[in-house]
């Protein structure tokens, strides 16, 4: 390969991340502090009351230390916190360009290596806008100490597990940065201890065998931590004050449908195409394999059947699930045909995974090592949501470790067999069609929520200086799908409400009053819901 030919192959791989890079720059020049920032931003501004805001987290909101790298973003300065996070998410994306691909290097880069790049670059886009799922965790900045930052650092983290499952060298350099990554990830959110738990412990189920000693005691040591970091976590008492505060005084019976059935719901009614995308997956995987027989056909159906359901459902008048609040007097139709719905998307959940276990000891058709990392994946997906499904009524963000893996897993099946798939590279294009479409749609949601947060600022800067006396907050300036403007900006004077922490922030004298607009619909695009 000569130099041109060189050059060519680095600016087909890296471009799609360098614009990605941009565009995130971009982006976040337009971010805004919400809700909690306001709150750790009063609290701290030094490393000893970071600490004591921490400790005093631990006795009310739990034991993750995400918050305390928010405090510490705050005291950096905003602008610190976006280049920072721009650099962060697309770390995402080349984390999983190389999880898929298995090296960064350009090499013989190639038309499938190029579309590969661009669906990595774009993957943010991908995952779903509702319930604020993405604006939490990408656009607000302890969101993003949360979610971005640990789930970065669990990729790295995980990379001497994932390796050895698929037959790859771990780069030296990997050997010391992955288990100071895997053990701040732990320590960061439990969501993330969690996944790292399962797919620790699913990874060696399938790494005993074949291992030296000191390989096996390697893993076994990172799993340990993992497991220490998690009792930590579950063992924090602020995490049961929260947890009873949410629940409030329901039964642990009533508490425990109803924050399951708040995140089930939206988890098929809303972002099915997610859960279609998974089955279709493991469809496509049983039809490459011969001699699957009866069983094999009878997944294919089930699965097949799922992908149909949902999207159909509402046209055809299908008994849908509901959310608690929706339907207090159910019939006795729909609450066993809501049941049978229940019980149909838990076994469909669970096929997918018998499928990815019949194939986890089937080798890379170009060499390597096994499917085992599939499973593995997937194992980590659903372990993320072993506390949000059940503790409290979950918010949207803390789905967002479940689809990114999701989407890293269909990427993978698309990397592994797209060579040997007709139009395997249609599919991958639509998907970059998508993601653009996607970036498009949250840059303009960022404008407009930076533009009309700027307006909020002015009139505090000006209420300080007692220029005015009254600051409009007026909800319907903001795009609701980009933020959660009804929540971080909100009337409520308690000593540890967002008010009292912004009036601090901003040093407002009590004889300025924040004035709130009704609520209505932002300036986002229409929101279709099914009910």
């Amino acid at each position: 390969m000569n130099e041109g030919q060189k050059n060519s192959g680095r600016f087909l791989i890296y471009a799609p991340f360098l614009m990605s890079l941009v565009f995130w720059l971009v982006i976040y020049s337009y971010t805004f502090l919400q809700g909690d920032d306001y709150r750790f931003s009063v609290n701290g501004g030094s490393f000893p009351r970071i600490w004591n805001e921490y400790l005093d987290y631990y006795t009310y909101g739990g034991a993750r230390m995400g918050n305390l790298l928010a405090g510490l973003f705050l005291m950096a300065g905003m602008r610190v916190w976006q280049v920072t996070t721009a650099l962060a998410a697309t770390g995402i994306s080349l984390a999983f360009f190389y999880y898929v691909r298995g090296t960064l290097r350009p090499g013989s880069a190639d038309r499938r290596s190029a579309l590969l790049a661009c669906v990595c670059a774009v993957f943010p886009g991908l995952l779903p806008m509702s319930s604020r799922l993405f604006s939490d965790a990408f656009l607000w900045l302890d969101g993003s100490a949360n979610y971005i930052y640990p789930f970065l650092l669990m990729l790295v983290g995980f990379l001497p597990f994932y390796n050895s499952l698929r037959g790859r060298s771990l780069p030296k350099a990997f050997h010391w940065i992955s288990p100071v990554c895997f053990v701040a990830a732990a320590l960061l959110h439990e969501q993330v201890t969690t996944m790292l738990l399962g797919m620790c412990v699913a990874a060696l189920c399938y790494l005993k065998k074949d291992r030296t000693k000191k390989e096996l005691v390697y893993f076994g040591v990172l799993t340990a931590l993992c497991a220490g970091a998690l009792v930590f976590m579950l063992t924090a008492p602020g995490a049961y004050f929260r947890m009873e505060q949410e629940n409030g005084e329901q039964s642990e019976k009533a508490a425990f449908l109803h924050n399951f059935m708040s995140y089930f719901v939206p988890l098929v009614n809303e972002e099915w195409p997610w859960l279609i995308a998974m089955g279709l997956t493991a469809v496509f995987l049983l039809s490459r394999r011969s001699g699957h027989g009866k069983l094999g056909a009878f997944l294919q159906l089930y699965l097949c059947f799922g992908a149909l359901l949902t999207p159909l459902s509402w046209s055809m008048r299908f008994p849908m699930l509901t959310l608690p609040a929706e339907e207090p007097q159910r019939s006795r139709f729909q609450q066993t045909a809501e049941a049978a719905l229940i019980c149909y998307w838990i076994l469909y959940l669970l096929l997918i995974f018998a499928v990815l276990l019949m194939f986890a000891q089937e080798k890379d058709p170009g060499g390597g090592g096994s499917r085992a990392y599939l499973p593995v994946l997937y194992v980590g997906m659903w372990a993320s949501q072993a506390i949000p499904a059940v503790a409290t009524a979950s918010s949207g963000r803390a789905r967002m470790p479940l689809y990114a893996l999701a989407l890293l897993m269909i990427f993978c099946v698309l990397w592994d067999y797209g060579g040997a798939v007709r139009r395997a590279s249609l599919l991958q294009g639509a998907l970059v069609l998508i993601g653009i479409v996607s970036f498009a749609c949250i840059a303009r949601g960022a404008v407009i929520n930076g533009t009309a947060a700027a307006d909020i600022e002015r009139q505090m800067l000006e209420a300080r200086q007692g220029e005015r006396s009254t600051v409009l907050i007026d909800y319907n300036r903001f795009d609701w799908t980009f933020c959660n403007v009804t929540y971080i900006f909100k009337p409520d004077k308690r000593p540890r409400s967002y008010e009292t922490a912004i009036r601090k922030y901003y040093g407002l004298p009590d004889s300025v009053k924040i004035q709130y607009t009704k609520a209505e619909a932002g300036r986002g695009a229409a929101v279709y819901e099914l009910k």
